[in-house]
């Protein structure tokens, strides 16, 4: 399962690479959701993350407002589209996702039924089964926005001015 608010997959990838190439400075790169990943790894772990420098890409700042964007006529077939592709997913890996029916409430069939967009799997699964009361708080969680200055290694942020889906 993924969620932009989860890092141990982050932290144990680096840990493991740090332990391997010991003497070499490790920096990395985030674009999209993943640099909500990688940013909040960052901003969690502070000058014990282990990484030189980072570059984020196309960073969803405000996750919130992106959600909202995207359910706009115009980048609904974005959500759908990843909605469709997450159900895919749990359909496919139906029998390792059967120990989370307790935590979700509902069979993974049920759930699958239940998500059309993006937002949806967020409001079935993702808030669900990492705690977040809602899937608002879950976005606004990851949002990087407010938390650029916590930042404490160097880090060199990219965004197109005239990407139409992130704001």
């Amino acid at each position: 399962m993924q969620c932009a608010g989860n890092i141990s997959d982050v932290e144990a990838a680096f840990r493991r690479i740090k332990q391997k190439f010991a003497s070499n400075p490790l920096y990395a790169v985030g674009i999209s959701l993943g640099s909500c990943i990688l940013g909040n790894y960052v901003i969690s772990k502070g000058s014990k993350c282990g990484l030189k420098g980072m570059s984020l890409v196309s960073v969803p700042y405000e996750a919130y407002t992106l959600s909202k964007i995207m359910d706009r006529q115009l980048f609904n077939i974005y959500h759908w589209g990843l909605g469709f592709s997450l159900v895919q997913q749990m359909k496919e890996h139906k029998n390792e996702l059967k120990s989370l029916e307790s935590m979700l409430g509902l069979s993974i069939e049920a759930c699958t039924r239940k998500i059309k967009t993006l937002r949806d799997f967020d409001n079935v699964v993702t808030s669900k089964v990492y705690g977040y009361k809602t899937t608002d708080s879950y976005y606004r969680s990851i949002s990087l926005a407010s938390k650029l200055g916590a930042i404490t290694i160097p880090c060199f942020l990219l965004s197109p001015l005239d990407d139409p889906i992130i704001p």
